[in-house]
């Protein structure tokens, strides 16, 4: 609204809409101390720790693996591949390797 538009209105829609407005203020500063006081509570989670299967409930297929642990799938599965053709004395060509 300019100061034009202002100015033509009476002295009651100028009440009312202060009134208005005052209300938006009051609704939109307790909307923002809600969403503050959830950004708080995200924050704290964030500084918490990962939940590992040592101090929840996530089960233990969810947890970290060792170190030296192959957690990809398809490096299992190549490396199955790769001690079969071995065993069986197949082998592999060196150029054909893709693991070890």
């Amino acid at each position: 609204m300019d100061r034009d538009t202002l100015d033509s209105l009476d002295k009651e829609t100028l009440i009312r809409l202060i009134l208005s407005q005052a209300e938006a203020i009051e609704r939109l500063t307790r909307e923002i101390e809600a969403l503050r006081a959830d950004n708080a509570a995200l924050r704290a989670k964030l500084d918490q720790p990962p939940k590992t299967p040592e101090n929840s409930n996530t089960p233990p297929s969810q947890g970290h693996k060792a170190s030296g642990e192959e957690s990809n799938y398809w490096l299992r599965v190549l490396r199955i591949f790769w001690e079969a053709r071995t065993a069986c004395g197949a082998g592999l060509r060196r150029k054909s390797m893709l693991i070890m």
